[in-house]
């Protein structure tokens, strides 16, 4: 699959290709984590739109029932009480039932004759409601602007560009699968897809471990409070938690099973991430051999005893959380062949030598699952390590190097520099030319 962006914030251009491990790396502000939310974005949304349609389809004739109830109850006759009582219960009933229960009432209200024209405009909201239909292409464009909206705000148009902003998804050949355009001047969009398009059996974004200290915040925040990313990784690691292991550390039968990345994080971190359902928030536990007392075990002649301790992950140190998301991940069954997971600058809570074993992880993720990866870094540790161990484990046709750089401080461009990976070196490496300068001067001073 190749992805171009144009004109999309800062990125004026970029043609991206995610067919296994792609890294974007560049300086700050270069566009490298805007490429990879517009992808969680696109494929999230075009996931989810029929299950969204039916969540607004319901908050909105929840919302009607509450306000029919609140006006009749100044008349406190059965039509109050039926209403009142649907408000109160309305959380425990299916779309299919509460429709089914709303328009029983609405019905009856109607024959009764006896309300007024307040009563009667919010029956015919509520009939209005419950007659909206799935509408694919519409309801499918509405659900993508709205999202793209919620996401981005006012960074989608770049006024430093003459042209809207353009995204394109090809699968093998030149006409695109899925087509986007806004216009830069009133910012409508226009969708197009193909019947059949190539699309992710599912996007997961990793960009931040603050969900960890703001768990439940998270997950009952407005989408305009919480990003869309941040609140879905928390339902699917709770939701996946309930049922188990999914598909144990996330490895499809047609990919050897050699390798456990949970048990590979688990011997990095010495434990295991988890959400703990009866305590309803995020634990690490810790295994191992209690050096301060193993003169002790000696002399009990228990050499050989391991201690665990448990605690809430938020006091956990944030390399510890950066290893514990892709843990659960590999542990519920996201890390397979067909998803595509969005890592963003992993390495700024790791050590140099956690660097590199999270880049080795990726690297066998990739070839024992066959998951989609984009990762966005600006370590050259991080990088050089990817380009070693895809060499390593003879994954380098799947892995692509691409450079976001910036052309102007409003515009950037983002290039394939797979055969020559100078450029991202010379460029990362310019503190240290800065750092030498400062020493060249205060010797010479």
């Amino acid at each position: 699959m190749r992805v171009d962006v144009k004109n999309f914030g800062i990125i004026e251009n970029a043609e991206i290709e995610l067919n296994g491990l792609t890294i974007i790396a560049g300086e700050n502000d270069s566009g490298k984590s805007t490429f990879g939310k517009i992808m969680f974005t696109l494929f999230h949304t075009l996931q989810n739109y029929k299950e969204d349609f039916k969540k607004e389809k319901v908050k909105a004739i929840n919302s009607l029932i509450s306000q029919v109830a609140f006006i009749l109850s100044s008349r406190n006759d059965e039509a109050y009480e039926d209403f009142r009582r649907l408000e109160i219960n309305s959380a425990n009933l299916g779309p299919e039932q509460l429709e089914k229960h709303t328009a029983e009432l609405c019905k009856k209200i109607k024959e009764n004759g006896e309300y007024d024209n307040l009563v009667l405009a919010k029956i015919d909201e509520i009939e209005k409601v419950n007659g909206m239909k799935l509408d694919d292409t519409e309801t499918k464009k509405r659900f993508v602007e709205k999202a793209f909206y919620f996401a981005f705000h006012d960074q989608i148009i770049n006024p430093c560009l003459c042209d809207g902003p353009k995204i394109e998804v090809f699968r093998k050949n030149e006409e695109p699968e899925i087509k986007l355009e806004i216009s830069p001047n009133n910012k409508s969009m226009i969708y197009y897809e193909k019947e059949d398009a190539l699309l992710f059996k599912d996007v997961v974004f990793v960009g931040t471990t603050s969900f960890f200290e703001f768990g439940d915040i998270v997950k009952y925040a407005d989408t305009e409070d919480v990003p869309e990313y941040v609140r879905d990784i928390v339902y699917k690691i709770e939701r996946a938690s309930f049922k188990g292991d999914m598909n144990k550390f996330g490895i499809d039968s047609e990919f050897t099973t050699e390798f456990e990345p949970a048990e590979f994080i688990a011997d990095i971190i010495l434990g295991e991430m988890k959400y703990d359902i009866p305590k309803n928030d995020f634990y690490y536990t810790k295994t191992g051999a209690d050096e301060s007392n193993r003169k002790d075990n000696e002399k009990n002649n228990d050499k050989n005893k391991v201690f665990t301790q448990a605690h809430r992950a938020r006091n956990t140190a944030s390399g510890i959380k950066t290893f514990g998301i892709i843990q659960m991940l590999s542990k519920y069954g996201f890390m397979k062949a067909g998803n595509l997971i969005i890592i963003d600058e992993p390495e700024a809570h790791l050590h140099p030598m956690w660097q590199i074993l999270f880049a080795e992880l990726l690297v066998k993720l990739r070839e024992k699952t066959g998951v989609t990866i984009l990762l966005s870094t600006h370590s050259t540790y991080f990088i050089e390590a990817l380009k070693v161990y895809s060499e390593k484990y003879e994954i380098e046709n799947q892995t692509e190097f691409y450079f976001a750089k910036k052309d102007t401080i409003f515009c950037s461009t983002i290039k394939n520099v797979t055969s020559d990976l100078e450029i991202i070196f010379e460029t990362l490496a310019l503190p240290f030319e800065k750092l030498d300068e400062v020493d060249m001067d205060f010797d010479f001073d």
